[in-house]
């Protein structure tokens, strides 16, 4: 590879890596906040770790997010699916199925027992999730 061809690439990727930088203005987590784990993860994963309020699941990229949650006793849990693809929530111990869900579906479950209850999308069984009643 010619030397200019190698010193322009290097400039590329070194360009693409300073926009990718983050803001510390946006970052709440810059101000010392310390609620939640600061680990690195990508926008994917931020999406769906970002779901709202407690009982709220959003699937996204294929991944329930929160994958495990925490809810009161009565709590009615509501997934949303935000991908193009797909997707249903199981649960064999409770025998609920949501039945395929497509962009924008909505589906929800009350919790009305204490326990832990480990749920599936139907469709791609490698995506689980959890939700622990107390």
């Amino acid at each position: 590879m010619a030397r200019s061809t190698r010193q322009l690439l290097i400039a590329s990727l070194l360009l693409v890596l300073a926009a990718c930088g983050s803001d510390d203005a946006d970052d709440p987590l810059a101000e010392g906040d310390t609620t939640e784990e600061s680990t690195a993860t990508s926008s994917a994963e931020e999406d769906v770790e970002d779901a709202g309020a407690p009982g709220e699941v959003v699937i996204a990229d294929f991944t329930f997010g929160p994958e495990d949650i925490t809810v009161s006793t009565g709590t009615t849990v509501t997934w949303t699916n935000e991908d193009e693809a797909a997707h249903s929530v199981a649960d064999r111990e409770l025998d609920f199925d949501s039945g395929n869900m497509a962009e924008g579906d909505t589906f929800e479950f009350t919790y009305d027992e204490a326990g832990e209850y480990p749920y599936v999308c139907g469709i791609h069984n490698y995506m689980r999730g959890t939700v622990t009643v107390e």
